[in-house]
């Protein structure tokens, strides 16, 4: 098989991807494909600078703090609640 690299040498414009299956396949596809696309442009800038400065500092603002997710949708919470269950799954497991 050819290097795609190789491939799309040359080429210019929006790249075209065929889906052929089942209309599931292709929903999800649809929804998924175009989110991804969308973030390529900001990791190959992410991966830039991280190579050129070692560090992910000059990122810090736009990253994501999972703890703070974490706090916001209120796990902590939820955990607390399912373990609440936790002697029900393991009776009906026996």
């Amino acid at each position: 098989m050819v290097d795609p690299a190789q491939r799309m040498a040359g080429r210019e414009g929006p790249l075209r991807i065929l889906v052929i299956g089942g209309s599931l396949g292709a929903t999800a596809l649809n929804a998924l494909v175009p989110q991804a696309l969308a973030l390529i442009p900001a990791a190959e800038s992410f991966l830039r600078a991280l190579k050129a400065e070692g560090s992910t500092v000059g990122y810090k603002d736009r990253m994501t703090d999972l703890a703070g997710v974490n706090a916001r949708i209120g796990l902590e919470e939820m955990l607390a609640l399912g373990d609440r269950y936790e002697p029900q799954r393991q009776e009906a497991a026996e």
